[in-house]
C-alpha cells in the first residue's frame, strides 16, 4: 500500500479516537448533574421532620337494638266480689237473726240463725281462690272479733258512763254484752279492710308441663301363656288408651 494513504488512515483513525473520547466526557458529565439533584432530594427528606402518626381510633361500639321487656299482667283479683260478701254478711244475718227472733223469741235461736251467714266472705274465698285461704281467712276473721269483742269492748265498757255526763239525766254503764257486740263488729270491719286489700287476688294457675287434655294411645304384644305352646300359639296385640287433664 502506498505511504501516504497508511499514513492519512492513521491520522483519521486518532481524530475518531479523540471524538470518541469527548463524547464520553459528555455523558459522564450529564449523567453526574442529573443523578445530583436526586442525591440532594434524599438527604432532604432525611433531615425533614417525618409528622407523628395518628393516634388509633378506639372502635365504635357495637348498637344492639333490643326491644324493651313487656311489662308484667297485673294479677286479677275479686276485691268488689269479696267487699260485697263482708258487706252483706253482717246485714243479713241481723235480718235472719230478727227474723228468727220474733218468730220464736229465742235470742240462741236467732244467733244459731244469723251466725253462719258470716261465712258468705270465706264462701267467696273458696269459689275465686282456694278451701285453704277460706279457711284461713274464716279463722282470722273470727280471731279479731273475738280481740275486738275484748279490747274495743272494754273501752265502750268504761267509756260509756263518761260520754253519758252531759246528755244522761242518770248515767248507766253499757250492759257489757252490747259493750262486747259493739267491739266484734268493729274487730269485723278492721280485718274486712285488711282481707279485701291483702288477699283477694286470684292465684295463678299451676303449671304441670302441659296445657289441656292429652289422649295416648299404646300397643303390646301379649305374652304367651306357656312355653310349651309359644310356638303353637298365634301372635296376639294389647290395645290400650289413657286420657290425661
Amino acid at each position: 500500500m502506498h505511504p501516504d494513504i497508511v499514513q492519512r488512515i492513521a491520522i483519521h483513525r486518532r481524530r475518531l479516537s479523540l471524538w470518541l473520547l469527548v463524547l464520553g466526557a459528555i455523558q459522564s458529565g450529564s449523567g453526574a448533574a442529573l443523578a445530583q439533584p436526586t442525591v440532594k432530594q434524599e438527604a432532604a427528606g432525611a433531615r425533614s421532620p417525618q409528622p407523628p402518626p395518628a393516634p388509633a381510633q378506639p372502635p365504635e361500639p357495637e348498637t344492639s337494638w333490643s326491644e324493651p321487656p313487656e311489662p308484667e299482667p297485673e294479677p286479677e283479683t275479686y276485691r268488689g266480689l269479696l267487699g260485697g260478701a263482708y258487706a252483706l254478711a253482717p246485714l243479713l244475718a241481723r235480718i235472719a237473726g230478727n227474723g228468727m227472733l220474733q218468730l220464736t223469741g229465742s235470742e240462741a235461736a236467732a244467733v244459731a240463725v244469723g251466725a253462719p251467714l258470716l261465712v258468705l266472705p270465706a264462701a267467696v274465698h273458696a269459689y275465686e281462690a282456694d278451701t285453704g285461704r277460706a279457711g284461713k281467712s274464716f279463722s282470722l276473721m273470727l280471731g279479731s272479733m273475738a280481740v275486738g269483742a275484748v279490747v274495743v269492748g272494754s273501752l265502750i265498757y268504761a267509756l260509756g258512763p263518761i260520754m253519758c255526763v252531759d246528755s244522761c239525766e242518770d248515767p248507766t254503764p253499757i250492759p257489757a254484752h252490747v259493750a262486747a257486740l259493739g267491739g266484734a263488729w268493729a274487730g269485723y270491719v278492721i280485718f274486712a279492710v285488711y282481707d279485701v286489700i291483702k288477699h283477694a287476688t286470684v292465684p295463678a294457675p299451676p303449671n304441670n308441663g302441659h296445657q289441656g287434655s292429652t289422649v295416648s294411645f299404646w300397643l303390646l304384644p301379649l305374652p304367651p301363656k306357656s312355653p310349651e305352646r309359644e310356638s303353637a300359639r298365634p301372635p296376639g296385640l294389647q290395645l290400650g288408651a289413657s286420657l290425661q287433664f
